[in-house]
């Protein structure tokens, strides 16, 4: 199993842990008096939510590209003659 992460791919990471916690802390740090304020907050937090875990895909796509793993690694699909 290839476990090289590059930098690039540890910020991706980072900001979309930061998109994590503000999704699963907006209740907490957002009390809006209002029906419409309180729409607008989950609105903001599936965004959130969604940005976490299409920046999470992306920093998988860039890591498995930009680290070539040997042939004979053991990577899941690749035949070993």
């Amino acid at each position: 199993m290839c476990v090289k992460t590059s930098p690039k791919v540890g910020a991706f990471l980072a900001v979309a842990n930061v998109f994590l916690l503000l999704g699963l802390l907006g209740p907490y740090l957002y009390h809006p008096a209002t029906q419409a304020g309180r729409d607008w907050r989950d609105a903001t937090r599936g965004l959130a939510f969604g940005l976490y875990i299409g920046i999470n895909l992306i920093a998988v796509w860039k890591g498995r590209r930009s680290h070539g793993c040997d042939a004979g690694s053991g990577q899941a699909g690749s035949r070993q003659q």
